[in-house]
């Protein structure tokens, strides 16, 4: 992070610091905290002089010691701001559950102490800011050069654009390094070439994702598999779990129960819904252990599937497979390069690589990135924010190097880790038992990528984090796809900053009591888990995000009778009676919400008062678990927020006028069954439609017929999996906007009529 941005988030969190209570208990604290922010203000002004001085004279006038100096005090006096806070907050708990006197003498003890820890890392800081700002204005004095001019930043637009460029890439749009084997690989997915299996074999980050990825969107492959499916397996995942993941995905529609029988019956149904077509599944990170699933899917004589697999070692497939296995290794100079611009969105022949000083950062940018993929994206997507400048690259090149720890792979040896600096951030898709204590223990945020990590490794990671202090400084951990992880009630209440908790597809069986009173959470994600209790959050007041699942009968289910009126998301909630419905009214700051129920409670009373009162609504999902209508009145201007819609079950035909608020710009429909093309004409006639989606039975008719001037403003059309269509005509004038179309599995359908 940049040393100016982080001291004006320093400044921002003593100032809410002083506010509080703890900055209020004694007056000399609250003068030392109020003079080290004005110190900062100072210290913000200078850094700011310094990039005026880099912008007027062309040359980075830091080097990297001086930044790694600058950034190390800053991190270590925000990581004592947080740990005092922390600690203040562990007090407070221990002193409700003890209120004694002596328990009372020992907070106020205590409490001092920690106050007088603080003003102690608070001099450390300023002193050794002052040393630094004495330094460099002595070196700034000397240089006449520097400081005959100044200029301005550049303007904000053009700033704007560069991180634009970062944030928008889309990563699955090209592949370098073996364009051949990515040819092949397509060739052998023809319908006359035979392979069954495809293996795509490679280590972490040479991006065995990203080749498959492309190759899984490519138009005309899905225009030779109209079913195609993506699951990720780990060693501990059977069969009977894949088979469900690719019925769910063939069929939106499906509801697919954890009490389904038997992987026989699993196949019945999805050769069913296939009905004859070909398949195209993706099994992404097959280890050893998971191998065995190949043979289950290969037995198969109910579909006819292709299988590509993504794996780090070759596999002994089974004897019925024909196969084909490509292996992806580090990039060459020349494939890194060609991926680095490409990424980059810059030509050989453009104007950087007529400088010939910008073209000596090449050998040093593929030396950094080693070949491996992963790497060249991310540092190109970091340059790709920086001026077509010498200094500026020369800047972001020198932070990404072990001396600010700015830049970092997971590939690193154990010994070079060693050197590093504690870190911040850390994603990872290899192991995490090697990494040392000292270098987790800043940690603020943790994502792994890596689904075969032992549930065990996970305890003992967050243990490490939390082993020197008595607790961790964590804002963000995500553990999705780590199958069951070890998480202990006594580690996470310890984790008391805690913001964002990333559970999904773990298969947890039960939540840990201590997520409920984490103080500072905002964000829970316990989608496509197998959580069997009821889900208590009354003390999590700072909730946002809640994210539940709802595949089977039998998941946990939300006590809605919490203080959660805070909640902006709530997604996957299972209502089966209209009286849990009074206490959901009471989440009037809901912006999202997908809720699943039968037919009775849906179309009920209870429903109908609970609309009326959740009107910040921007996103609905509804999901009839019977062949009940969904029966409900969200056109009145109640509901002019109501922007995306989601209806899975039977539609009321004589109310279907009155389901569709007035400013809706999205609507997915399934299962609807729609006869009358009237009905359609009145989506026709939404003035703000931009997509419609009409998946799996949503409509029942032979024919539909759009007049002219319907669908003003729509802009992309999905048709999927209607069964009866068999002409489509298309008036002149009607959705003159029009710019996407896909029409997938609607066998009976003839080439339509006026659609050009």
């Amino acid at each position: 992070m940049d040393a100016k941005v982080s001291v004006s988030l320093l400044i921002e969190k003593l100032q809410d610091f002083l506010q509080g209570q703890a900055g209020t208990s004694y007056p000399m604290f609250k003068k030392q905290v109020q003079t080290t922010i004005n110190n900062l203000h100072s210290f913000e002004q200078f850094l700011q002089d310094a990039e005026d001085r880099e912008a007027s004279s062309g040359r980075w006038s830091m080097n990297d010691q001086t930044v790694a100096r600058i950034l190390k005090a800053i991190y270590s006096m925000d990581d004592a701001t947080d740990a005092l806070l922390i600690r203040n907050e562990l007090q407070q708990i221990r002193f409700r559950s003890r209120e004694n006197q002596t328990c009372r003498f020992m907070f106020s003890f205590t409490s001092l102490c920690s106050h007088i820890l603080f003003i102690h890392e608070m001099k450390k800081f300023m002193n050794e800011v002052r040393r630094l700002v004495k330094k460099k204005e002595k070196a700034v004095t000397s240089d006449n050069a520097t400081t005959s001019r100044l200029l301005s930043f550049e303007n904000d637009q053009e700033y704007g654009r560069r991180w634009r460029r970062i944030l928008f890439q889309e990563e699955t749009d090209y592949f370098v390094g073996p364009e051949q084997k990515m040819n092949e690989l397509f060739i052998r997915l023809k319908p006359h070439e035979f392979p069954k299996v495809i293996a795509v074999v490679g280590e972490e980050g040479f991006r065995k994702t990203t080749l498959v990825t492309t190759l899984y969107n490519r138009v005309d492959v899905r225009r030779n598999f109209t079913n195609r499916a993506w699951v990720q397996v780990t060693s501990l995942f059977d069969a009977r779990y894949v088979l469900a993941a690719i019925l769910r995905q063939i069929n939106q529609a499906e509801l697919v129960e954890e009490s389904t029988p038997s992987e026989d019956e699993l196949m019945v149904r999805i050769g069913e819904r296939l009905n004859g077509g070909r398949c195209l599944i993706v099994l992404e990170g097959v280890s050893v252990e998971s191998s065995q699933i190949l043979a289950t899917l290969l037995n198969s004589s109910q579909f006819d599937a292709r299988i590509i697999l993504t794996t780090r070692t070759v596999l002994n497939l089974p004897y019925q497979a024909t196969y084909l296995t490509v292996r992806l290794g580090r990039l060459n100079e020349e494939q890194g390069w060609k991926l680095f611009l490409n990424k980059f969105r810059m030509a050989e022949a453009d104007q950087m690589m007529s400088n010939s000083q910008l073209i000596t950062f090449k050998k040093k940018i593929l030396k950094i990135c080693g070949g491996l993929p992963s790497a060249i994206v991310l540092l190109a997507g970091l340059l790709s924010t920086k001026r077509q400048d010498y200094d500026d690259w020369y800047r972001v090149i020198v932070r990404a190097t072990e001396a600010v720890g700015f830049f970092h792979t997971s590939c690193v040896s154990t010994d070079k880790q060693s050197e590093l600096a504690a870190v911040r951030r850390l994603a990872t898709h290899s192991g995490i038992d090697n990494f040392p204590s000292v270098f987790l223990q800043n940690l603020r945020s943790f994502v792994a990528f890596n689904t075969q990590i032992h549930a065990g490794d996970v305890g003992m990671f967050l243990n490490k984090i939390i082993s020197n202090r008595g607790f961790g400084l964590l804002y963000m951990l995500d553990l999705e796809g780590l199958y069951k992880p070890t998480l202990s009630d006594n580690v996470l209440r310890k984790l008391i900053h805690l913001k964002y908790f990333g559970l999904r597809s773990t298969f947890i069986d039960s939540l840990p009591e201590a997520v409920s009173s984490l103080p500072c959470l905002e964000t829970l994600d316990v989608k496509h888990t197998s959580i069997s209790n009821v889900i208590h959050l009354d003390k999590a007041e700072k909730l946002r995000h809640l994210y539940l699942s709802v595949n089977s009968s039998d998941k946990g289910q939300l006590d809605l009778m919490s203080s959660l009126t805070n909640l902006r998301t709530l997604c996957g909630v299972k209502i089966e009676s209209p009286s849990e419905l009074t206490n959901l009214q009471r989440l009037t700051r809901l912006r999202k919400l997908k809720l699943t129920g039968p037919g009775n409670v849906i179309e009920s009373k209870e429903m109908a008062e609970c609309n009326s009162k959740l009107t910040k609504l921007q996103y609905l999902k509804l999901r009839s678990k019977d062949s009940s209508y969904i029966s409900l009145d969200l056109s009145s201007k109640e509901h002019e927020s109501l922007q995306d819609l989601y209806l899975l079950g039977l539609l009321s035909q004589e109310r279907f006028d009155n389901l569709f608020p007035p400013y809706l710009r999205k609507l997915t429909l399934l299962s609807s069954r729609i006869n009358v093309n009237d009905q359609l004409l009145v989506l026709g006639k939404l003035p703000h439609l931009n997509i419609l989606r009409l998946f799996c039975d949503s409509y029942f008719g032979k024919q539909l017929i759009f007049p002219s001037e319907a669908f003003p403003n729509l802009l992309i059309l999905k048709l999927q999996s209607l069964p009866n269509l068999e002409e489509w005509i298309v008036e002149e004038g009607a959705m003159k906007n029009l710019n996407g179309l896909e029409i997938r599995d609607c066998k009976h359908l003839k080439p339509s009529q006026g659609l050009h």
